[in-house]
């Protein structure tokens, strides 16, 4: 037996390094290029060992085997942690960052039990693997709405794109985590056409085919995925808007009324057909018929009132690079060349992003230290605790402002957008003015994003549980001082500043 393995002692040396160069390999391709099962990367750590048992067997002396089995332990080490502990492994997150995730195929797409069953199977496994709070596996309630989601679908005759989204969210819905959902990125959005001059005119939508919305909320609450509920409803009213959206929440679009109500209160009921709804292409030249389109770059921009002493940035998405660090800069120095008094951060309807935009906007200020959230993250079978305490600022010495700051807020300012908001809410560096944002300050976060692969719909995980800047564990909103409609907030901050 050794006689054999040291005839093949090349051979076996060469297979082992080759397979432990595949099984360290492996991680950085699910990341960023092809899709593993984690079983992918179990089979090549099993033929690591054997090979590396070969290896061993060919050798003599204590030294050089033991350097073997050390290389090889190391490597799946390396191997397990990069694939059954991370929570990027398979993921979408690469794509995402790119801006190249695939449309979803249509929502009315038909799929066979076995295809639903292989999606909701594939989400409950990312959900257990990486989400802080199944690290023990799956809460019951949520099992017992798997099983009975797996029963229902058995017995439907018809499976759609959207029922596998229905069923998705009815069990991720109960973990009350906005960011853990099923999304979709559909390849036929039509919205309809009459949106863009009613919310110009004022106009809200009070009903769908004769049930209120507040109604139609009651009954449909359990299909979204939402910490604040505020942010659920927000989801269904733009579920309301679109084809796809109306057939998730049960109504047949061939013929639907909507009923619209003015500011001043009255009715008016529309019935509209399907050719009412038009693809998202016609239906943004309509929308900038009535409202102003933004440059495509245009997610960071100020302007400076010198009346009221007020200058405004207007962040429509946490990104954090030099086209925001260029904004903030020059914005700052404008406040220093006019002698500006007050700063306001207009964060309404920003969905979140990168929180060290938040970071970047203290660094003006004329603060030494900021406390910031705490956090648990998921590492497969690990939890690591992270609690930095008070951060050092890093202050911007020639740019210092020590005027008033403001940040207005609604409730579809979330994610870090929320953070951006607590920061300056807990360690009272401004006045908070509009909605409480959508999303629980002591909630979950810091998604990884996977595609099911039957439907294409994309599923959002969180991988940390937080815990708000203020150690206030209790506390499930981030409350402004000034509390009204997120629409008024700035003509709050202006009668707020003029009346000092």
């Amino acid at each position: 037996m050794t006689e054999f393995f040291g005839a093949h002692k090349k051979l076996f040396l060469t297979v082992w390094i080759i397979l432990l160069v595949v099984s360290i390999g492996l991680i950085p391709l699910s990341i960023f290029v092809l899709r593993f099962t984690e079983w992918t990367a179990a089979l090549f750590m099993v033929l690591s060992c054997i090979s590396g048992a070969g290896v061993f067997l060919s050798l003599s002396g204590k030294i050089r085997r033991t350097v073997i089995v050390l290389i090889t332990l190391i490597v799946m080490c390396i191997s397990f942690i990069g694939s059954f502990c991370n929570p990027y492994w398979d993921s979408e997150v690469y794509r995402l960052l790119k801006g190249s995730l695939s449309e979803t195929e249509s929502y009315d797409k038909t799929l066979t039990y076995k295809q639903a069953e292989r999606d909701l199977s594939y989400m409950l496994g990312r959900v257990k693997k990486c989400h802080p709070a199944f690290k023990d596996g799956a809460p019951e309630d949520i099992q017992t709405e798997y099983d009975l989601a797996l029963e229902s679908l058995k017995a439907s005759e018809n499976i759609t794109v959207n029922d596998v989204k229905y069923y998705a969210e009815r069990i991720l819905s109960l973990q009350g985590d906005g960011h853990t959902s099923v999304k979709a990125q559909w390849d036929n959005y039509r919205y309809l056409s009459d949106i863009p001059k009613r919310n110009a005119e004022d106009f809200i939508l009070y009903a769908i085919n004769g049930i209120s919305l507040e109604q139609l909320w009651d009954e449909k609450k359990a299909l979204y995925s939402y910490d604040a509920e505020s942010w659920g409803v927000s989801l269904m009213k733009s579920d309301a808007g679109n084809i796809a959206g109306l057939d998730y929440l049960g109504f047949d679009t061939n013929e639907i009324t909507y009923t619209w109500e003015s500011p001043e209160g009255e009715r008016e009921t529309c019935t509209y057909t399907a050719e009412d709804f038009i693809p998202y292409e016609e239906y943004e030249k309509i929308y900038y018929q009535y409202f102003e389109e933004p440059a495509s770059d245009d997610f960071v921009s100020y302007t400076i009132d010198e009346e009221n002493s007020l200058a405004v940035l207007t962040l429509t998405q946490c990104d954090y690079n030099d086209i925001y660090i260029d904004c903030l800069n020059r914005m700052f120095t404008e406040i220093k060349d006019k002698g500006i008094q007050n700063a306001a951060v207009d964060l309404r309807g920003n969905g979140g992003g990168s929180s060290l935009v938040a970071d970047e906007f203290i660094k003006y200020l004329d603060i030494d230290e900021y406390e910031v959230s705490a956090y648990k993250q998921r590492f497969g079978i690990f939890t690591l605790n992270s609690d930095e305490g008070p951060i050092q600022n890093e202050k911007y010495i020639d740019l210092t402002f020590s005027g008033d700051v403001y940040i207005l807020t609604d409730v579809d300012t979330f994610s870090s957008a929320m953070l951006f908001a607590q920061f300056f809410k807990d360690n009272n560096l401004g006045t908070l003015i509009g909605e409480p944002p959508g999303n629980n300050p002591n909630g979950y976060g810091d998604i990884s994003y996977f595609k099911l692969p039957e439907s294409g719909l994309y599923l959002s995980v969180s991988t940390k549980k937080f815990i708000r800047a203020s150690g206030d564990e209790n506390d499930c909103l981030v409350n402004p001082d000034i509390e009204c409609d997120g629409d008024n907030a700035y003509d709050e901050l202006i009668k707020l500043i003029q009346e000092e």
